[in-house]
């Protein structure tokens, strides 16, 4: 097995982890505004026009690492949660291990967009490709196609420094769908030691189980109020009469 194959699939559980806490955790409600150059990008319309502004989102970047068990060397996961009106449609995986020079970019969207041309990101208009490589049906139902690309240290230095960063792909109709990446943590970010995966595991654990409870209070909270008021309308109706 190569290096870049060990890595690739070491880091798929990593992922999938990240992805549930940037998902569906604090991170993608802290979703950063896009930069009016974006919303420009994607077509917004002359004075006049009907259509409405496009609003995108992008989750502040993540870093998970884990031991690989192979050879007890780090493997590391960042992540971000692309959107758009508050639906996310893109998650940007880059995963590295230590010591290794060659990286990996993955990238996951929903079905609907072409796989030729495939995607790609654009540093400051400077273009790189990430084609398909597969598409995986979802628990739950649906399927999301994944790109995949090797990357180096130039690609790191360059997204950390870039002013524009775009994900772009092609959906079924033939439009071009340009989605702003945010960098403005992702320097601090990949610098960083990271998050252990067993802890990140157990902050999504608890995250899960405190929603839980929150939900259940609000829902008792709700049917102690229409029990209030049906028994306030019962009331009136009685003294009515």
């Amino acid at each position: 097995m190569t290096k870049t194959h060990s890595i690739a699939r070491l880091s798929a559980g990593v992922a999938a982890t990240l992805f549930t806490v940037a998902l569906a955790g604090p991170a993608f409600s802290q979703a950063q505004p896009a930069k009016p150059a974006a919303q420009a990008q994607q077509g917004k319309p002359a004075q006049g026009g009907a259509e409405p502004e496009v609003k995108f989102s992008a989750s502040p970047w993540q870093k998970i690492c884990q031991e690989n068990p192979e050879n007890k060397k780090q493997v590391c996961v960042l992540t971000q949660i692309l959107g758009v009106e508050s639906q996310a449609i893109a998650k940007i995986d880059i995963v590295e291990m230590k010591d290794e020079a060659k990286k990996r970019l993955n990238v996951s969207v929903p079905l609907g967009m072409r796989l030729q041309p495939g995607m790609r990101i654009t540093l400051d208009k400077e273009p790189v490709s990430i084609p398909f490589v597969i598409c995986n049906p979802i628990q739950g139902g649906g399927a999301t196609c994944i790109g995949d690309v090797e990357v180096d240290a130039s690609f790191i230095a360059k997204l950390k420094k870039a002013n524009a960063v775009y994900l772009q792909m092609v959906n079924g109709v033939g439009r071009t769908l340009s989605l702003p990446i945010s960098n403005a943590d992702f320097g601090k970010t990949y610098d960083s030691p990271g998050v252990d995966a067993k802890v990140a595991m157990e902050q999504e654990r608890k995250r899960l189980e405190e929603a839980r409870a929150k939900a259940q209070a609000q829902e008792e909270q709700n049917k102690a109020a229409l029990l209030k008021k049906g028994q306030e309308l019962e009331k009136a109706g009685t003294s009515g009469k």
